[in-house]
């Protein structure tokens, strides 16, 4: 069989099993998921990801039978976080949950600190308290509703590039690619009074708030940065309701490369050295 006639092949079978796909998942009445698997010898992963790339058929997973397997078993993994996070959203508010956030942070500070440019992340703890009984609201149906607010106010203002997640029943996070500790803080502190103001008569609304902010200068990772805005958090919990707490930035005393070679080039130019 030539190369075209195989390929042609793979083709067909690819559009075949996205219809038998798309019938089954029409029909479908629980929650059960199956992989199936297909070996095409002499099928290298990048033509495969070539071929698979020409079929709407959805995502579809490869793993060579031959030689390293290391860097395909990586390619999987990347996959299957990938697919975890398209389907991590939170139904009451419609934002993505903790894994999305994870997934999408990692990869804006590795962005921040290839660029050295501004990253700010925030979490906001809110507590709801029945005026009358003076007790908490505990979670349920009542509870989701209040979320629902509060994910509308703090959606209303963002930037496109923005991200915000809802990370438990009472958590959000946030966070703000190009903009430091300063504009960050004047953000959050008027979300702040806006939670807190929501419902005033039926509820009364507690929010901390913890912040971290870098400024790219040094390498960090997503789980060290939002470690930052965790422990500001436990912070602003300890100072009562509605405290906001920003951590030290800790990159704020290096200088940047770029800095240091003009400074050596001024250094050549007036000293000859």
């Amino acid at each position: 069989m030539s190369a075209s006639a195989y390929r042609e092949k793979l083709l067909q079978e690819l559009a075949v099993l996205r219809d038998v796909a798309a019938t089954a998942l029409g029909e479908r009445h629980g929650r059960d998921s199956t992989a199936v698997f297909k070996v095409f010898s002499g099928l290298s992963l990048d033509v495969w990801t070539r071929l698979a790339s020409e079929v709407d058929s959805g995502p579809l997973l490869a793993l060579p039978l031959e030689g390293d397997i290391y860097p395909f078993v990586m390619h999987l993994v990347r996959t299957m976080e990938d697919l975890a996070a398209q389907a991590d959203f939170d139904s009451t508010t419609g934002l993505p949950g903790r894994i999305s956030f994870a997934w999408a942070l990692e990869n804006e500070v590795e962005r921040a600190v290839r660029n050295q440019t501004s990253l700010s992340v925030a979490l906001l703890d809110i507590d709801w308290t029945d005026r009358t009984t003076g007790i908490s609201i505990p979670a349920g149906e009542g509870l989701e509703e209040l979320v629902a607010q509060v994910a509308a106010i703090i959606t209303a203002g963002r930037r496109r590039y923005d991200f915000i997640a809802r990370m438990s029943d009472n958590r959000f996070a946030l966070f703000f690619p190009g903009i430091g500790l300063q504009r960050t803080t004047s953000t959050l502190e008027r979300l702040q009074n806006d939670v807190c103001t929501m419902n005033a008569q039926a509820e009364h609304v507690a929010c901390n708030v913890g912040i971290a902010s870098i400024k790219g200068r040094i390498p960090m990772t997503g789980k060290e940065f939002i470690a930052l805005a965790e422990n500001a958090l436990a912070e602003a919990k300890t100072k009562g309701d509605n405290a906001l707490v920003a951590a030290a930035i800790p990159d704020i005393a290096v200088t940047p490369k770029s800095t240091l070679v003009h400074s050596r080039e001024k250094q050549f130019l007036f000293t000859g050295c």
